[in-house]
Order: structure tokens, then sequence, then C-alpha cells
């Protein structure tokens, strides 16, 4: 049986720390990541 992914989707004010706290201190892979322009995304 296979199981569904789960695709996190957070909410952060510094992705890139974010990502690197994630990455590096927790361990997680990074698998997919989609295009990000310079200002990042906002829905404001």
């Amino acid at each position: 049986m296979a199981a569904n992914a789960l695709v996190p989707e957070l909410a952060v004010s510094d992705w890139r720390t974010s990502r690197a706290f994630y990455s590096d201190v927790i361990g997680f892979s990074v698998r997919y990541e989609r295009p990000m322009p310079d200002n990042g995304f906002s829905n404001d």
C-alpha cells in the first residue's frame, strides 16, 4: 500500500533561513522547490 505524501506549505518571514533550519538542523530533504521571485510570495 502506497502512502500519500504530506507537502507542508508554511508562512515564514525569511524563507532562506527557514529552509536552512528545516534542512540543516532538523534534517528534512528538499525534493521539490518552486521557482521563487526575489521578493518572495505574499498574499497580503
